[in-house]
């Protein structure tokens, strides 16, 4: 009985480590989402290829 408690404590102790790495991964896609975006909005990134020309047009705007 004390195994089987102690597998399933290291179980939910994996499990939160886990859920911590994609939590903390998510994260730093959103931010780096949101910085993308915001630099595409003022035409900095060349990042999306189909956007360039327009992202061309912003710049000389600038």
């Amino acid at each position: 009985m004390i195994e089987q408690n102690q597998m399933i404590t290291f179980i939910f102790i994996i499990g939160g480590f886990v859920l911590k790495k994609i939590e903390t991964f998510l994260t730093k896609l959103e931010i780096k989402v949101t910085v993308d975006l915001l630099l595409n909005y003022i035409g900095v990134s060349n990042l999306h290829l189909g956007d360039a020309p327009k992202n061309q047009e912003k710049r000389n705007l600038l």
